[in-house]
């Protein structure tokens, strides 16, 4: 039954009854649509995890996450893990703490761990070890094709397990040593989903540690919509619609309205606003654009969703941008506090 009130309508003493008002089903559906701004608890660096195992590419990356800690200040350490034998796990480990006490890291700042589990993979053990860290950075190789097949990959593991964000370092990136990290630039891929929102927040983090800046990004895919192009092209109408240019209309326009949310997001953690930049992937893959767009930055994050080998993460845009991009890539998957 509708409830009903009473108003007094004139300064008599004539009373009537008349109903409440309600919303019209337009303004709902304008606030159904509206964007919706999730405010999150940001990350705060204080434990970098350092996957070792002596090679030069650990070696690198050990560098690179060095630099980081003594950047973040004196609340960070560092942790170097090793999964091994523990005779060949001491020798790596006491090896990687020289390292990182020659590149000026306090020996108060590091500590070593080991595991010996036999029941985990490299990858298994690093990525339960995060459980305890807020980050990771870690070296990787780049592999693709029959090569990865055979090999396998440590990385892949980490990012679709890993409880906290995961900077990656391919080899040739790690090569060039370490930016600038005072005055570090970071391009963040924002599509205004769920995923784009938690690794903004992490980028957040980062801004605010190092005083960096930060760009968002959002890439209209070329062929078939996809995310947030798709329910747009719903509410207007041409979800079938074969005319590309009316396609290209709508699909831009939703893309700035999501880099408005995200500067908009942007603006309530730090106060003040940020670059955006609205990218079309005429001809190219959404990889292959964040890619070349990166070559201006220090630092490129995305989020993942992290779906195994078989539900779409080989091929994903995430691992393509890791595999190409021509600076270090930090992704942040679902399972990140």
């Amino acid at each position: 039954t509708t409830k009903r009130m009473t108003m007094r309508t004139s300064s008599s003493e004539e009373w009537t009854e008349v109903a409440p008002k309600h919303p019209t089903k337009e303004k709902r559906k304008q606030h159904a649509a509206a964007p919706k701004l999730h405010h999150r608890i940001l990350p705060v660096y204080r434990t970098v995890l350092v996957p070792v195992d002596g090679s030069e590419l650990s070696n690198l990356s050990l560098r690179y996450a060095v630099a980081l800690v003594k950047q973040l200040g004196a609340d960070s350490k560092m942790v170097l893990f090793n999964k091994g034998r523990k005779a060949e796990s001491a020798c790596t480990l006491a090896a990687a703490a020289d390292t990182a006490a020659s590149h000026g890291l306090p020996r108060e700042s590091m500590s070593s761990e080991m595991s010996d589990d036999e029941t985990r993979t490299t990858g298994g053990a690093v990525a339960h070890r995060t459980k305890a860290a807020d980050l990771v950075v870690i070296g990787t190789h780049g592999r693709n094709g029959l090569d990865r097949l055979e090999h396998g990959s440590v990385t892949e593991s980490v990012l679709r397990t890993s409880n906290c964000p995961v900077l990656c370092l391919r080899e040739p990136v790690a090569r060039r040593g370490n930016p600038n990290f005072e005055q570090l630039l970071i391009l963040v891929a924002f599509n205004g989903s769920d995923r784009a929102e938690h690794a903004l927040a992490a980028t957040v983090a980062f801004v605010k540690a190092l005083g960096a800046e930060m760009c968002l990004v959002y890439v209209v895919p070329d062929g078939t919509p996809t995310g947030p192009e798709v329910q747009a092209l719903k509410e207007a109408g041409l979800i079938w619609e074969s005319d590309t240019s009316k396609i290209s209309e709508v699909t831009t326009t939703k893309g700035e309205e999501v880099l408005k949310v995200g500067a908009a997001l942007v603006h309530r953690y730090l106060k003040r606003g940020c670059a955006t930049k609205l990218c079309h992937a005429v001809g190219r893959s959404v990889c292959a654009v964040l890619s070349e767009e990166a070559k201006g930055y220090d630092l490129v994050v995305l989020g993942t969703h992290g779906k195994k080998s078989g539900q779409n993460f080989v091929g994903s845009v995430t691992e393509g941008v890791i595999r190409n991009s021509p600076v270090p890539v930090l992704a942040v998957g679902p399972r990140c506090r």
